[in-house]
């Protein structure tokens, strides 16, 4: 869950510095309204809604560990379209995280399978708890470290690093 919550954190740092770019002429490359930033905040999420039930019957019909692999391997890889699709237009930025947020939607109900067939029954709710405070480690590492690459390099590079 670190990878995946780390992909997360990595695009309200990258707004941040997007807003300080500009061009030759002193121009702000990325002019968005409220409406259209929160839409991209947001448009994650509608993803992520959609495929937390349907995921749980996927992660008991098929190998849950594959389904959670393949789920973060495709969010990681469209991890890598978001700058090229931030600099064509906002809209196809939206459009690539509704499409992470549904791949992502199966990594909970997934890694839940996991631990059903792999850990031993008195241990399920340790290694459980123990799996999902990834997602709490990955932001108090990513947001630092996005912010840190963010400042050291270009805003699209916490893009490239998770």
């Amino acid at each position: 869950f670190i990878i995946s919550f780390g992909m997360r954190t990595n695009m309200g740092m990258a707004k941040l510095a997007m807003r300080n770019q500009t061009d030759n002429n002193g121009t702000p490359l990325h002019k968005w309204s409220v409406a259209t930033e929160s839409a991209m905040d947001s448009s994650f999420f509608v993803g992520y809604l959609i495929t937390q039930v349907p995921g749980g019957f996927v992660a008991s019909m098929y190998p849950a560990n594959k389904i959670f692999g393949l789920a973060i391997a495709i969010s990681s890889f469209l991890n890598l379209l978001v700058p090229g699709a931030i600099n064509v237009s906002p809209y196809l930025d939206m459009f690539i995280q509704v499409i992470k947020g549904l791949v992502e939607g199966v990594t909970y109900p997934a890694c839940h399978g996991i631990w059903k067939n792999w850990a031993p029954p008195m241990e399920r709710s340790r290694l459980a708890t123990l799996a999902f405070c990834g997602s709490y480690a990955a932001v108090v590492i990513g947001l630092p470290l996005s912010g840190c690459l963010n400042s050291w390099f270009d805003w699209s590079i916490s893009f490239y690093v998770y």
